[in-house]
């Protein structure tokens, strides 16, 4: 079971195992006091805690291969769990309904995002409602003609996680706003930033051991 505070850390890793092939799934929410419980059960059934190496031998022989991922929201007493499995033979296709997350329909979303692939690899993306609340945010901003405001507006916007399709609707974003700027306001348009940077990758939170831990070593910027 790999445990995410973060939902940065949640969305990267939820990517990375669409990349290996992790196509199926299901989800679901559960209480912390019996997140344990749940872990175990899992593991017992389907094998979701096997090492790298037990894995890549059972994809080969074409078993279907586990993982389980939980996030914890700061200040909920509850988790959200994704089930994930490859492509084989497994009890895992035998006794749950999977999800198949290459369907337009069973997209995993998150509040604001979804993961999709778009012919070139996987990555997020805002939702069109996320899409659409930042137009109409920072479109009202400019009419209101508040600097506040429309300050506020393009800084929400620019704090977006700059997983890679995300960047390309930022893109997007900031080329409209500069043509609603033009047909609402004659003066001159404050300087955008110049990009939203990719996003860190961050390294899987360290084992909990009861000998005293050293801090995890830092990894290097990626493209997510």
């Amino acid at each position: 079971m790999l445990t995410c505070e973060s939902k940065i850390l949640l969305m990267q890793r939820l990517q990375d195992y669409a990349r290996l092939d992790y196509r199926y799934y299901f989800q679901g929410e559960v209480g912390l006091d019996k997140l344990n419980s749940l872990s175990r059960k899992f593991a017992q059934q389907y094998d979701t805690e096997l090492s790298k190496f037990q894995r890549a031998r059972r994809k080969r022989s074409g078993e279907a291969v586990t993982q389980l991922l939980v996030w914890t929201p700061e200040d909920s007493d509850k988790a959200r769990f994704w089930l994930l499995a490859t492509e084989g033979k497994g009890r895992v296709h035998d006794y749950e309904t999977l999800l198949d997350l290459r369907d337009k329909a069973n997209r995993i979303r998150l509040p604001d995002y979804e993961l999709v692939h778009d012919g070139v690899s996987w990555s997020w993306r805002m939702s069109q409602a996320t899409y659409s609340f930042h137009q109409k945010r920072l479109r009202n901003a400019i009419l209101a003609r508040n600097d506040l405001l429309y300050g506020v507006a393009v800084a929400s916007l620019y704090q977006s996680p700059g997983f890679r399709l995300v960047r390309r609707q930022v893109g997007m974003l900031a080329r409209w706003l500069r043509l609603e700027w033009g047909k609402l306001r004659k003066e001159p348009m404050q300087e955008l930033p110049t990009f939203l940077p990719y996003v860190r990758r961050l390294p899987n939170p360290a084992a909990k051991t009861k000998a005293r831990s050293t801090r995890p070593a830092v990894v290097a910027d990626e493209a997510a």
